[in-house]
């Protein structure tokens, strides 16, 4: 059966035309859900790959800092002798 407004003569969906669409729609959601899903993951091994990337490069960058700071520390002593090196006071 067909239910039709009178206004415009606009069909009315009837039940069971109402439920397959309502069927179909929920099986698009579905689909999206899963695809946002998929996508969701990749993402977040993206991030897990970026933030290990990250740890590994402060990591260097602190290696790399504390082995130039040990070497200027042993060029100064050069430079400036023995007795700068233990001037390292609030006078120095």
């Amino acid at each position: 059966m067909t239910f039709y407004v009178v206004e415009g003569m606009s069909q009315v969906e009837n039940p069971l035309q109402k439920r397959l669409r309502l069927e179909e729609q929920e099986k698009k959601l579905h689909e999206q859900l899963a695809e946002d899903t998929r996508r969701l993951q990749n993402a977040r091994a993206q991030v897990k790959l970026c933030e290990e990337a990250m740890e590994r490069t402060i990591k260097e960058l602190y290696d790399v800092r504390h082995q130039r700071n040990e070497l200027t520390d042993l060029l100064e002593g050069v430079w400036n002798g023995p007795a700068a090196s233990q001037r390292k006071g609030p006078n120095a």
